[in-house]
């Protein structure tokens, strides 16, 4: 297979930085939406979830897509769908057309999380395509840090629908780098592939071989912690008395530690391997997830005893995720596409789960946010310590999955 193109990475970081976006950049005009639009809390929090939602399940479908007929015109295809439907959520004038709006987005963009990680796992050796995902994670992180500040910026100058205008563009420009830059990693196309029947078995294996659910079970459950702060962290804190501005810079804090995790991941993978990383990543999650309502329970209150509990947090999802997701796509190297998409849909599920129990359990207290990230970082250590490949610590050797 030829080399892949220099600025490949970078045009895909760009795509990949407007999904992101239409996420972070969103966060600070999401208590501007209850009032702009006449809506409830409970409303504009359901934006996020089914955003989630839909991002999960059009996973299954992208994955044997790009199996059958190659990363390529899925990422493409897939990437001017959520073009429209970025568009649909900048003109959006009732709740109603903007969650609809915000679902389509997720169904769209599910393309890329499948072929992106696809691609990377076929372009590249794997040690070297956990670094790129590590390297492009970083890359996103950083502008992510900015993203919400930049979306408070915009709010105050523009309004809530230029967060959109600004991600429909940057998607736009990076699928006409990519029209003309991206090569076609698959090259053992399966015929097969969007039959129900082997499909439905291919799924079956996949949900059933406990290596695979060791790795994607519990990076959804970590993951799904993440999105419960994401769903309701903007209210919490602007009930905290934050501004929109400030909001954005507590925000920036969170992701500069998930940076670090990042950047922990890039530089030790090399030294210590998939397991160790992943343990130490874990049990960092689990040391900011019970800080937040021991804190809470203590009488400590204040934004601080939000923010630094969830920058830990991130720090440990950030050292673990990249390892996690070159292990599972190593299970089935002859379906890459239909792994990544279950991994996609499994841990996007359960991150919507995370979201959807935010919002119902938000009532303005941070217990209400610290229980259920609480419970989800137990859960994610617990079922990587029940289902984890037993010779993971000792010899994680990608190619095998072992």
């Amino acid at each position: 297979m030829p080399k892949p193109p220099v600025i490949l990475p970078f045009l895909i970081v760009a795509y990949a930085l407007a999904s992101l976006l239409t996420m972070d950049m969103y966060l600070p005009a999401m208590p501007t939406l209850e009032r702009v639009l006449q809506t409830t809390p409970g409303q504009v929090q359901l934006t996020m979830t089914v955003y989630l939602i839909g991002f999960a399940f059009s996973q299954l479908l992208y994955g044997p897509l790009s199996d059958r007929y190659g990363r390529r015109p899925v990422m493409l295809l897939g990437g001017l769908g959520f073009v429209v439907a970025t568009v649909l959520c900048a003109v959006s004038t009732t709740i109603e057309i903007l969650i609809a709006a915000r679902f389509l987005q997720g169904l769209t963009i599910g393309s890329l999380t499948v072929t992106c990680r696809a691609t990377l796992r076929e372009l590249y050796e794997p040690k070297r395509g956990t670094k790129l995902l590590a390297y492009i994670s970083m890359a996103e992180g950083l502008s992510l840090a900015a993203g919400p500040i930049i979306g408070a910026e915009i709010l105050l100058l523009a309004g809530w629908r230029w967060t959109f205008w600004v991600v429909a563009i940057l998607a736009g420009s990076a699928l006409i780098g990519l029209f003309f830059a991206l090569p076609e990693s698959n090259r053992r196309k399966n015929s097969q592939a969007l039959h129900l029947g082997p499909l439905l078995s291919t799924f079956g294996r996949l949900l059933t071989t406990r290596r695979f659910i060791g790795y994607a079970l519990p990076g959804g459950c970590a993951f799904a912690g993440l999105m419960a702060y994401y769903t309701v962290g903007s209210f919490l804190l602007r009930d905290a008395g934050l501004t929109p501005r400030e909001f954005s810079q507590m925000q920036a804090i969170v992701v500069i530690a998930y940076l670090s995790g990042l950047g922990a991941s890039s530089r030790l993978v090399e030294r210590f391997g998939f397991g160790r990383l992943i343990v130490g990543g874990f049990a960092t999650v689990a040391v900011g997830a019970l800080s937040m309502p021991a804190l809470a329970f203590a009488g400590v209150d204040g934004v601080w005893a939000i923010v630094l509990p969830l920058a830990v947090y991130a720090v440990g999802i950030g050292s673990s995720m990249a390892p996690l997701i070159m292990l599972a796509l190593s299970v089935n190297p002859a379906a890459t596409g239909t792994v990544a998409a279950t991994f996609g849909m499994l841990t996007m599920s359960i991150g919507g789960l995370g979201s959807l129990t935010a919002q119902l359990a938000y009532n303005g207290h941070v217990l209400s946010l610290a229980i259920p990230v609480a419970c989800m970082a137990i859960l994610s250590v617990v079922f990587f310590a029940l289902l984890r490949p037993r010779r993971l610590l000792s010899g994680d050797t990608v190619a095998t999955g072992n």
